[in-house]
């Protein structure tokens, strides 16, 4: 038996599981699978600890997918697997693009210049069929199918192609690597053979989206499980609103497979009103915050709590940087009103974007905070070094090299730095042969006599490029017509690590910031090397020049990054909207509010378009909902992040944004006019709102 739990954010869906769980415990003897997304897992392992006695993990498990293929795995073998990385992925499907490149019709016609620039849509449709439960034959048939309707068209010749190159990889893949590990749907061919759900009760929650691996691993799950329950972030089956399309696409494929597979009819419950919000305003706001069609002057005044003037503020900022001292501000003012810091959440559409603004502002006025983000090493100084550095053979040009001096990772000193700047910028220095020789003109520039100083700091200058150059020179020998073979250049790059002290010059750098940052700081060159390694297994006898090699190896390292656990209890969260997993939030504060930004507007860059998407489905080939169903994804977004809060929102709105003018989202819009609030600006704030410093 399947059933659906709905209700809006707040309604209490997960604290209904766990009274389900509760009354299982005491009543059956059956074992009990709780299934969440991962990055609620250890939060769900919290609850269900502090929640039950500790006798229950006999027969209580939460899980995720990933763990839950693994559990089964102990059980009928299967344990041992290789994992590939994402970046790995990519150069596989480089590889495999490359091997069929004479046999595709409509992108070899773009010509070979830049096969690499093709590889992130590629991998994309490539990852999307495969997750959607779509093989290459099944794609090719659909192209064939295609033709005959309609005759050749772009559709079906890239259809055609995105078959071949995946049918492709998935030889090149079994070949080199055997079973790759993909844990939805491993668990999905194991689940029955394995017994493992065999008088066992699955609850599903947290979700409001599965991937087509994960929906077929459900359907079997459904098929061996005594009963099923899943939570569904809605607030009835006949709900609507324009963030609901994911919602109702992940309710529809489980209600299909429970139709299929479910011992009897589903059973539907519907929970009640929202028991987060403490105030009239919140519940309001997470009722109609989409919802264009109700009014919330039809709600029953006397369902809802009473109104609080505090409980929604909007405040607007100048740019990023008053935006950050303004949501200091705002911390400090709730934590003087008795909030803990753990009280508390900072969400945006992307951390990323605004790492090392607002985190730092945050640390510098004291207040304990924890990105909730893993760290992409693809900006750190680092990286940057590395490719700056396959810039500079066959070009030598001056932007190159200093780029690399002001990763701060050189040999230079700090003045020795600023000296080989400034004369490389007096005398336009650029070439192979100018940054090799010895220089001797005067660094006072067209002038016959030398200064003391001229003197000194000519031979400052020559003491940094001999320091320096000699390195980028030995680097340079690599390549033989402007070409090297890539496991040669990985070597390369490593050597002049090694040569110029620049792993040592990263440690040093690493001590110098806060521990959550030195922590992940001590980690880019691991990942740099293992990076290398994938390079150098996959396309390690592939011969490139440096821009093919550089971007292959931005595709494996845009995949790698650091992370960090909290260092203390009491911090501030700040995470980015597609990461939330903030529980009991009391203050909820939003960033970057701005048209665009907060929701994000998808844009139609992909594979196929929308319109290639239904085209395909009317001839089997079911994906995903394209860009309409992405922006819908991001409405959703931003309506759990209003939704999470339980006694006050802010929403800031910075003006300017990289010097562009910026105008508040149709979220702010409709924040303002439900909640009855106007936008006041943080310098107009009284005192106590402003002034938060000792």
């Amino acid at each position: 038996m399947v059933k659906f739990v709905f209700g809006g954010s707040g309604s209490g869906k997960s604290e209904y599981i766990l009274n389900e769980i509760d009354t299982l415990l005491r009543e059956t003897e059956n074992k009990i699978c709780l299934i969440v997304p991962e990055q609620h897992t250890v939060s769900t392992e919290y609850r269900v600890a502090k929640r039950f006695h500790p006798s229950s993990a006999l027969r209580l498990e939460a899980t995720n997918f990933t763990r839950l293929s693994d559990s089964v795995a102990r059980r009928v073998g299967g344990l041992s697997y290789t994992k590939l990385t994402r970046g790995a992925e990519m150069l596989m499907l480089w590889r495999a693009m490359m091997s069929v490149w004479g046999g595709m019709t409509e992108l070899s016609r773009s010509g070979d210049s830049d096969t690499a620039g093709l590889i992130p849509t590629l991998f994309s449709a490539a990852r999307e069929l495969k997750l959607g439960g779509v093989s290459p034959e099944a794609l090719a048939t659909a192209a064939d199918e295609l033709e005959k309707s309609e005759g050749e068209s772009s559709l079906s010749r890239r259809a055609r192609d995105l078959a071949l190159i995946s049918s492709a990889l998935a030889s090149m893949t079994e070949a080199e690597f055997g079973d790759v590990y993909d844990p939805a749907d491993k668990l999905r061919r194991r689940a029955a053979d394995s017994g493992y759900f065999k008088n066992t009760s699955v609850f599903i929650d947290s979700f409001y989206s599965l991937t087509g691996a994960q929906t077929l691993a459900l359907a079997e799950i459904i098929r061996c499980a005594d009963d099923v329950t899943v939570a569904i972030p809605m607030e009835s089956r006949h709900a609507d609103g324009i963030h609901l399309a994911g919602v109702k696409r992940f309710y529809e494929n489980v209600l299909s497979a429970a139709l299929k597979y479910g011992d009897g009819k589903p059973e539907f419950v519907t929970l009640g009103e929202n028991r987060r919000a403490k105030s009239a305003e919140l519940c309001i706001l997470e009722k109609y915050l989409w919802n264009y069609g109700a009014s919330p002057a039809d709600e029953a005044s006397d369902t809802l709590p009473p109104k609080r003037e505090d409980s929604v503020s909007v405040i607007s900022a100048s740019d990023r940087y008053e935006e950050a001292e303004a949501l200091c501000a705002e911390i400090m003012a709730k934590v003087r009103d008795g909030a803990r810091y753990s009280d508390i959440a900072v969400v945006c559409a992307d951390v990323n974007t605004l790492r090392g603004i607002t985190d730092s502002a945050m640390r510098r006025h004291g207040i304990p905070c924890f990105v909730s983000e893993p760290s992409k090493i693809a900006s750190s100084p680092a990286v940057r070094l590395i490719l700056s550095l396959l810039r500079v053979p066959g070009r030598w040009r001056r932007e190159d090299v200093i780029s690399m001096v002001k990763t701060g990772l050189t040999p230079l000193s700090d003045n020795m730095a600023c000296v080989f700047e400034s004369y490389t910028d007096i005398w336009n220095i650029r070439g192979e042969k100018m940054f090799t020789s010895e220089w001797n003109m005067n660094p006072d520039g067209y002038r016959e006599e030398f200064s003391e100083r001229g003197r000194t700091t000519l031979i400052e200058a020559n003491a940094a490029r001999e320091t320096f150059i000699p390195h980028i020179e030995g680097f340079c020998d690599i390549f033989e017509g402007g070409r090297g073979k890539v496991s040669d250049i990985c070597r390369g790059i490593v050597k002049f690590f090694e040569g110029t002290g620049a792993y040592s010059a990263m440690m040093r750098r690493a001590d110098t910031l806060p521990p959550d940052d030195a922590a992940r700081e001590k980690l880019v060159w691991r990942e740099i090397c293992t990076a290398f390694d994938t390079m150098v297994q996959i396309v390690g006898d592939v011969v490139c020049d440096t821009s093919g090699f550089a971007s292959l190896f931005r595709y494996v390292i845009s995949d790698a990054d650091t992370g960090a656990i909290p260092t203390g209890v009491d911090t501030v969260t700040f995470a980015s909207a597609a990461g939330l997993r903030t529980d009991g939030v009391r203050h909820m504060l939003i960033l970057g509010a701005v048209d665009g930004e907060f929701p994000i507007v998808p844009k139609d860059e992909g594979y196929f378009t929308d319109a290639d998407r239904d085209r395909l489905g009317e001839v089997g080939i079911v994906l995903g909902g394209g860009v309409s169903e992405a922006a819908s994804e991001e409405l959703f977004r931003f309506y759990r992040a209003v939704a999470q809060a339980s006694e006050s929102l802010t929403v800031f709105v910075p003006k300017t944004s990289g010097g562009a003018v910026v105008r508040p989202s149709d979220g702010v819009t409709r924040i303002m006019s439900l909640a009855g609030r106007e936008m006041v600006e943080y310098k107009s704030l009284p005192p106590d709102r402003r002034i938060y410093d000792k």
